[in-house]
């Protein structure tokens, strides 16, 4: 699988990931990696995990996630 944001202009990278949001691959150059709060629903439990997850993201979902 080849990285979408490298083939719309005209190049060929392998990808390493596909975006979390919609699904596009991306190549190591165009993966952008955030965190995200893990909630599970535990009754009348903690709901947020501790540790947060690895979130991988294209760069168009990065700045849709980033903006206000």
């Amino acid at each position: 699988m080849n990285c979408y944001e490298c083939a719309l202009v005209r190049h060929s990278r392998t990808a390493v990931a596909v975006c979390r949001v919609c699904g596009v691959a991306v190549c190591a150059d165009h993966a952008q990696t955030a965190t995200a709060d893990l909630r599970r629903p535990a009754g009348t439990g903690k709901i947020v995990r501790d540790l947060a997850a690895r979130k991988i993201m294209c760069p168009v979902c990065r700045t849709a996630d980033e903006s206000p």
